[in-house]
């Protein structure tokens, strides 16, 4: 069998990756919190500390606080930390929270996912094992979806359902509906006492 490693070229680490060209210096920054925000992009900008609307495709973003122009009345907004001004609804619009989600997809970063609109706040858990970013993202919201892959049976990257139900306090949500469950979470159905997620289920927060 032919060793196609031979073929390809080591992928980089990105991690340490440093791109120079005459009076140009990209370096990595991890950690970095990001916004996605709709609407309103100037009343956004000026509670944020911000200026303008958000640097184009082709424009140069700056500093460790800045936007990123997406669409006309969309930006993702990134800072070395938090921004002052509440993700949410700014003047009219919304925003999505990302919180880390300990789980692997290749190296690359996953996370739980905060959506705030119109007063209303809805968190999706994404793939992750338990842990406090995703408590975190979970407080207080109106509906959580919470994946939960199995009935008890550790899975990595993934939550059991009786260590879940545990933890339920620690959540803090005003509803939890679990979806992404495995053979053996389906087989358990009649014995779970959370709410769970069916095909062409819809719901209103």
């Amino acid at each position: 069998m032919r060793d196609l490693g031979t073929k390809w070229t080591a992928v980089p680490d990105w991690s340490n990756a440093v791109l120079e060209a005459p009076g140009l210096k990209v370096v990595t920054r991890l950690g970095l919190i990001q916004h996605l925000v709709s609407g309103d992009l100037e009343a956004f900008a000026a509670r944020a500390g911000l200026s303008g609307t958000g640097v184009g495709a082709f424009g140069r973003a700056d500093g460790d606080r800045y936007m990123a122009r997406l669409a006309r009345d969309r930006v993702l907004a990134v800072g070395d930390l938090r921004f002052d001004a509440p993700p949410g609804w700014c003047g009219a619009g919304f925003a999505v929270t990302p919180y880390p989600a300990v789980h692997s997809a290749g190296g690359n970063p996953c996370f739980s996912l905060r959506f705030e609109c119109d007063g209303k706040v809805v968190t999706y858990s994404g793939d992750t094992a338990w842990s406090d970013a995703l408590a975190q993202a979970a407080q207080g919201s109106d509906l959580f979806i919470c994946e939960c892959s199995s009935y008890e049976k550790p899975v990595k990257g993934h939550l059991a359902y009786l260590p879940l139900k545990q933890n339920l306090p620690a959540l803090g949500a005003k509803r939890v509906i679990l979806t992404h469950m495995n053979p053996d979470m389906l087989a358990k159905l009649a014995e779970v006492e959370i709410e769970t997620a069916r095909d062409g289920l819809t719901l209103t927060v």
